[in-house]
């Protein structure tokens, strides 16, 4: 992760500076400057403030804040004064000696925000000395600005050209003169005997890529092309017909703008449709006559670029990333010569030619790239790079412009990156020749056009030629192309703009459009409304679908799903277009204010083209947005932020309010898109999710950076824990436990531990902030990929959080990040991430999860909102943190109209041990020992009861927040204090009738015998509705000896289900469940040494599993309870379990099995049998297998001694244990007829068809005695 801090020492004394202020609007903020953290090996104290970001540029805390304003427009801010101090500052370099104020106005949805930002230091001129700001008044004016002006399209049409007739779709890789015979139609599926060719329409845009502002002139739905068809007269297609067209290329040039090359498709489509109405034809232009002016030349150019190297891509310790393709590489070979390339028989000598090149280069000093045109060498000079710090400029690229004339229609253009010492890389992005030729033509259309005509009122051209027969067309417009009348090959015309020409024979052979096939009629212009918009790749239209409905039913939204190639089809005539998915999201955005979510089904890839995918696949799916930089690790990043800025003056920066929230689905296959979905149904539906797992938030922090990770996380979680008084809060902080050395380095086994184990036990939310990267967290790997293979938390998924580098980067083809693996699983893992997909910084994380905190859990008009608002919101209220793109890299992976599975009522205690709880109530004290009765009700939301609530609460008892420390474990972190409320006293469940509800416990002896509140917490639920609560005003300290007992609890051990026999099989990864049971409950407290609840692995200490936080009493029973605990990654082999567990009264009782993990790969099953054996009248089968938790197909033949099946006897089941016996069988054939006494024969087979596997057994023998 990126750490920049600016360190802030001593404070000397204040100065007050005032300017005179007249009566105007005026802001006035106090900067409340705070430790945040101790550097003892510098001996250093650092300074942060509220609303505090890093300027990337210089290293310097920015203050940042923004307020709500009526209008858009104009907004300038005035210094009337301000007050600071004297400090010392580790960075002195670019401190300016003034107060500089940024600031502009940002839309979000309907509403306007002004943003300002300012460094809060300064340098005194007079006395040489750093100040910090630490109050400031500012005036500030706005000045009102028409947002029409921004938009320069057309409005968006209310029907596409597409949805009726018949449509077939075409490519083309390059602009020119296309022809399409009768066998072309026949290709496409046009059955071109039974057409009228008048009928036939060309549609299609010129525009190469759509572009990024939103204010952008653009083609809105397809335009209809003017068109020639040989033969149409007579109203039939016959073998001699052809249509030709003038076709444009996915890239643009003109001599103005200068080329734009398609970043994201290398074909233009055109459609052609068969409807009912007569097609454009191209027209006949008028040849003007009275004009001197002609000119036997135009304007062309030549330009060598490909798309071959993404230079972050290609790199091993970066991601690729940015719109930036390099053609050749320059490293062992150090040369090109492009003299065939750029030689045109018709170049002008005479006139100036242009020639650009962009070149990229990689090395530690400068180098030098000698371009050598004509006999003429020109040189560039690099500087040099960072090569050792992953995180700077990969290569530095310059871009050149050189004019000379040439000698020579054929110039040598050579290209010499030089020898070095050093071997610098280099990378050429494209040379461009700009030129004037002379206007011959020899048989080969030519497209011509003059810049100098805009200027004129009447121009004209002299085409060189001795050829006949040929066309001179007009292309400016291409839904208006007209056939330019000329006398010997010599025009005039009225110039509109600069006009193109294109000069061909109309009877030769030309280029041949590409065949795509028959599309459907579709019209998403049609569409005028839309709470959830989902766009799918046609790959996983089913699970859209799935989802579309679900959201529809379940959610009551109003949702459209649209497949992402019929955007393209409507909004970029086809092409693969990033902004074209944009223009359709505004389109609904401007129509319907309800318009909120957009969801995206599908992964995403740097590379659009599928450059390299014989390397990694085609993993392209929906196109994300990548940034114009491409050679910063830090700035060249993915961002789908860029689909939510729909106001007009956004677009093309990510600056601006997001208007959506906005998510991806990141899958690659059909089967993991159906799977994801179902995840998604599962977690909102399924009843098996409503548990108080709903209840737990949890927090993670590293352990490095002077604290810095420890302090933010836990003042976020410390913020939950005050405002979220219903959620229970868990810390898991990596400097609070013991880290280890290993060979591979240091290690916090025990942070790892108690992370999966939490994942385990269920969570609302996991939040992490620290160190990571696309394998895991931190530097000591506390969260890996193997650890995510391994998580087990089926029906109860977190939303994870997590303020970490590159966690979640979802646009490398090559393979999945972690993030997305942690999603992508298929029932357990996450239901959601907010998270990172390039390295970020660590003031700009802070706020932003802050500021996902300030919302998540609370109600928008009486509902919670999705978690697409959710970020949204938060990425809003931190507009600094967007304009300096540290937010734009978190990232929502999941459904954004997902709402996270938070109780809708509440749940109120009535009373303690027979005491109301009322205005007199006085906080009650509970001791060690003594029986406690709490009793409560579900509220509604009106406060009163719910009588028709019935069902099961939940309730874990707390003890008293203690103050636990981290551990400094690395130097550059010192001991950090933190509360933690983790001791549980008692966890059981009890049955709810008509809404309420009353249960009982003992507390134990082993409390904190220290006086304070405790906490209880509750969780309910009646069927698919749930409720929580909490009651923290009582007092836990002393204790009541009269409750001791002698008894020791009893305690029974089983692997997966109490089926589990002793001495049994298993997997290498099963779950301990132990049922216990003593007169006044178990002791799981966990606060004296020794009397924790626990499990002992083969007799090895080292080998100890905790299981404290793994129990619950049985329902209205506190007297009885389980655990169920998760084991991982057992050799095979032998095993022994031995459980201790203490009593309130601390009576030790133990419990003891042994099993056998057996091999995954081993295809036998064991332990069968059949019992009774022998038999009369029934008996049953019975086998162990480790294929626990997986439909099994189970087939049992039994045959005669003659080898004759006599029987077979089929059994489906789906087990969590690893024990089947209950397979009956009554002595009868596959007849119904009884079998003859006798010894007989039989095997077992079973199939696990999810997994692939087939075990089977021995044959074993049973004998019927009747």
């Amino acid at each position: 992760m990126k750490l920049i801090n600016t360190f802030l020492l001593v404070i000397l004394f204040s100065i007050v500076y005032q300017f005179d202020i007249s009566a105007q609007t005026i802001v006035t903020k106090k900067i409340n400057w705070s430790k945040s953290t101790e550097i003892p090996e510098n001996d250093l104290t650092a300074y942060s403030f509220d609303r505090s970001s890093i300027n990337q540029e210089n290293n310097l805390h920015i203050y940042s804040d923004q307020f709500p304003v009526n209008k858009y427009g104009d907004i300038q801010f005035e210094i009337i004064g301000y007050q600071s101090e004297e400090t010392s500052i580790t960075t002195k370099t670019n401190i300016p000696t003034s107060i500089s104020v940024n600031s502009h106005i940002a839309q979000e949805r309907r509403n306007y925000n002004a943003i300002y930002s300012f460094i809060p230091f300064i340098k005194n001129n007079n006395t040489g000395k750093i100040e910090r700001i630490t109050e400031i008044k500012l005036q500030y004016n706005t000045t009102s600005n028409n947002l029409s002006n921004f938009r320069g399209g057309p409005e968006f049409k209310n029907s596409s050209i597409l949805k009726d007739g018949k449509i077939y779709k075409i490519a083309v890789s390059e602009s020119g003169i296309y022809k399409i015979s009768k066998d072309d139609l026949d290709k496409l599926g046009i059955e071109s005997d039974g057409i009228n060719p008048k009928k036939i329409q060309i549609l299609g845009n010129p525009n190469g890529m759509n572009p990024e502002e939103n204010s952008a002139d653009i083609y809105d739905d397809l335009i209809e092309n003017s068109i020639f068809i040989q033969g149409e007269a007579d109203g039939s297609f016959d073998n001699s017909d052809f249509i030709l067209f003038y076709a444009h290329g996915p890239h643009t040039w003109n001599p103005e703008d200068n080329y734009t090359h398609n970043i994201y498709d290398d074909n233009n489509y055109y459609f052609i449709k068969i409807g009912s109405v007569d097609g454009k034809r191209v027209q006949n232009k008028q040849n003007i006559t009275g004009n001197n002016t002609f000119s036997s030349n135009y304007n062309t150019y030549r330009r060598y670029e490909k798309d071959v190297y993404n230079l972050l891509g290609d790199f091993s310790s970066t991601q690729g990333s940015g719109k930036l393709w390099f053609s050749e590489i320059y490293s062992s070979n150090r040369n090109q010569d492009f003299t065939s390339y750029f030689a045109d028989p018709n170049l002008d000598t005479n006139e100036d030619v242009s020639v650009e090149i962009q070149f990229a280069a990689r090395d530690r000093i400068s180098s030098k790239l000698n371009l050598k045109i004509d006999g003429v060498t020109n040189s560039i000079n690099f500087n040099g790079v960072n090569v050792s710090n992953i995180e700077s400029k990969y290569a530095d690229l310059e871009k050149k412009v050189f004019t000379q004339k040439l000698s020579s229609t054929s110039p040598e253009i050579f290209l010499d990156f030089g020898v070095s010492s050093n071997e610098p890389t280099g990378w050429l992005d494209y040379i461009q020749l700009t030129y004037s030729a002379k206007l011959n033509y020899s048989g080969q259309p030519i497209v011509f056009r003059k810049t100098e005509s805009k200027d004129l009122s009447l121009y004209g051209f002299n085409i060189n030629t001795t050829l006949f027969g040929m066309q001179i067309w007009d292309i400016s417009n291409p839904e208006n192309v007209l056939n330019q009348e000329h006398e010997n090959f010599k025009f005039s015309y009225v110039p509109n703009g600069i006009n193109e020409f294109v000069v061909f024979n109309p009877t030769a052979e030309h280029k041949k459009v590409s065949i795509i096939g028959e599309i459907e009629n579709q019209n998403l212009h049609a569409i005028q409304s839309a709470d959830l918009v989902i766009i799918y790749h046609p790959d996983f239209q089913e699970a859209a679908e799935k989802l579309a409905m679900h959201r529809a039913d379940f959610s009551n939204l109003n949702v459209v799903a649209v497949s992402v190639n019929q955007i393209y089809n409507e909004f970029s005539s086809g092409r693969v277009d990033v902004p074209g998915i944009r223009n359709f999201a505004k389109m609904i955005y401007e129509r319907d204010p309800n318009f909120k979510y957009l969801c995206l089904i599908g992964d995403g890839s740097f590379d659009y083209k599928h450059i390299n995918a014989s390397a990694y696949g085609d993993d392209s799916f929906i196109p994300v947005y990548e940034t114009s930089e491409s050679l910063s690790p830090i700035r060249a990043f993915p961002s789908d932020d860029f689909y939510a800025l729909l106001n007009d003056q956004e677009g093309g920066n990510l600056k601006g309010g997001l208007d959506l929230g906005v998510g991806r689905i990141p899958v690659r296959t059909a089967d993991e898109a159906n799977q994801i979905i179902d995840k998604i149904i599962n977690y909102d539906t399924n009843l098996d999710t409503y548990a108080d797992w709903r209840l737990r938030i949890g927090f993670s922090a590293d352990d490095e950076d002077n604290n810095y990770h420890v302090r933010d996380a836990d003042g976020i979680a410390e913020a939950a824990r005050l405002k979220y008084e219903n959620f229970n809060v868990e810390k898991m902080y990596f400097d609070a436990y013991p880290q280890v050395s290993t060979p591979g380095g240091e290690r916090y086994p025990l942070a790892t531990d108690a992370l999966n184990n939490n994942i385990f036990k269920g969570m609302l939310t996991m939040c992490y902030l620290g160190h990571g990267g696309p394998t895991g967290w931190a530097q000591e790997r506390v969260l890996k990929l193997e650890d995510i293979e391994k998580f087990d938390n089926e029906n109860k998924l977190p939303l994870f959080i997590t303020a970490t580098c590159s966690f979640t980067g979802y646009d490398n083809p090559a393979g999945p990040s972690a993030g997305e693996k942690l999603f992508l699983k298929e029932k357990t893992g996450a239901i959601a991430l907010m998270s990172t997909v390039r390295a970020v910084y660590v003031n700009q994380n802070e706020r932003l999860t802050r500021a996902v905190f300030d919302t998540i859990f609370t109600k928008d008009a009486g509902e919670f909102m999705g978690i697409g608002e959710i970020l949204r919101r938060a990425k809003n209220s931190n507009a600094a943190d967007t304009l300096d793109v540290n937010a734009r890299k978190f990232q929502l992976i999941g459904d954004p109209a997902l709402k996270l599975s938070i109780p809708e009522h509440q749940i109120k205690t009535t009373s303690i041990n027979g005491v109301t709880i009322d205005s007199d109530y006085t906080a009650d004290t509970i001791k060690a020992l003594q029986k406690m009765t709490f009793e409560g009700f579900v509220a509604g939301e009106d406060g009163n009861i719910m009588s028709d609530f019935n069902g099961v609460v939940y309730t874990s008892v707390f003890d008293k927040v203690i103050q636990a420390k981290t551990l400094a474990n690395n130097t550059s972190s010192s001991e950090r204090a933190f509360n933690l409320q983790k001791t549980i006293l008692f966890k059981g469940q009890s049955v709810i009738e008509n809404g309420k509800f009353k249960f009982e416990f003992y507390l134990p002896s082993d409390i904190n015998f220290d006086y304070g509140n405790g906490k209880i917490s509750l969780y309910a639920k009646s069927g698919n509705i749930d409720a929580s609560g909490n009651f923290e005003d009582f007092i836990i300290g002393g204790s009541d000896p009269a409750n001791a007992d002698d008894n020791p609890p009893l305690v029974d051990v089983y692997l997966n289900t109490e089926d589990f026999a002793f001495g049994g099989i298993s997997t290498s990864n099963p779950v301990l469940l132990v049922k216990l049971q003593d007169d006044f409950g178990i002791n799981v407290a966990g606060v004296s040494v020794g009397h924790d609840l626990v499990a002992e692995l083969d007799n090895n200490s080292k080998e100890r599993y905790i299981l404290n936080d793994f129990y619950e009493a049985e329902l209205n029973d506190f007297r009885k309870g389980i655990v169920r605990f998760p084991l991982k990654d057992l050799e095979p082999g032998k095993h022994t379990l031995k459980i201790k567990a203490w009593d309130l009264s601390n009576n030790l009782g133990e419990g003891y099995t042994e099993f056998f993990v057996t091999d995954d790969e081993g295809d036998q099953l064991e332990h069968v049998f059949n019992y009774p054996n022998p038999f009369s009248t029934n008996t049953l089968f019975q086998f162990e297998h480790n294929l626990p938790g997986t439909e099994l197909e189970i087939l049992i033949n039994i045959y005669n001694v003659s080898g004759q099946i006599v029987k077979t006897i089929e059994h489906l089941v789906l087990d969590d244990g690893f024990r089947i016996d209950d397979i009956s069988w009554d002595g009868r054939d596959d007849y119904g007829q009884k079998i003859a006494n006798g010894v007989y024969l039989y095997k077992i087979n079973v199939l696990a068809n999810q997994l692939g596997i087939r075990k089977e057994s021995n044959f074993e023998k049973l004998v019927i005695l009747k």
